[in-house]
C-alpha cells in the first residue's frame, strides 16, 4: 500500500510532456490520417518550410519527403474554406540537409506525386511525414 502511494507521488511530480507545438500553433484535424515515416526529417524543417510557404488559408495538409543525399522535398496543400482564398492552393519546396539555407521553389507541375513517392529530376523522394492541420 505504500508503495502505491509513494508512485503516485512520484508520477504527480513529473510535469506532463506537452506534444510539440506547431509553427503557427495549428492543430492536427485528423481527416488525412498523420504518417511518420523513417529517416525522420529533422525539426527544423518544418519551420522553415512554414516560413517559406506562408500558409494563407486555416486548413492545409503538410508532406515532408526524404531524398537522396540528405535532400528533403516538402509540399503544401491549401484547402480552403467557403469564403478563403489561397494565393496558391500547392506549393513545393527543395531543402538540403543543413538549415538556414534558402530553400528552391519547386514548380508545382515538375514533381510527380504517385502513392507515397514523388519523382522530380529523375531523383525519388520518400515520404517520411504527413500532418492535416488547422490553424488557429
Amino acid at each position: 500500500m505504500l508503495n502505491a502511494i509513494v508512485l503516485a507521488t512520484l508520477m504527480s511530480l513529473q510535469p506532463p510532456t506537452a506534444p510539440p507545438t506547431e509553427p503557427d500553433q495549428s492543430r492536427p484535424i485528423g481527416i488525412v490520417p498523420p504518417f511518420k515515416g523513417e529517416p525522420a526529417p529533422p525539426v527544423w524543417l518544418r519551420t522553415e518550410s512554414h516560413t517559406a510557404a506562408q500558409v494563407d488559408c486555416r486548413h492545409y495538409l503538410y508532406e515532408a519527403y526524404a531524398g537522396p543525399d540528405d535532400t528533403w522535398l516538402v509540399r503544401y496543400r491549401m484547402m480552403p474554406e467557403e469564403g478563403e482564398t489561397a494565393r496558391r492552393l500547392e506549393q513545393f519546396f527543395q531543402f538540403g540537409a543543413k538549415p538556414g539555407q534558402k530553400p528552391q521553389e519547386v514548380p508545382v507541375a515538375e514533381p510527380v506525386c504517385e502513392g507515397g513517392t514523388v519523382t522530380w529530376k529523375g531523383k525519388t523522394f520518400k515520404l517520411v511525414d504527413r500532418r492535416d492541420l488547422m490553424r488557429p
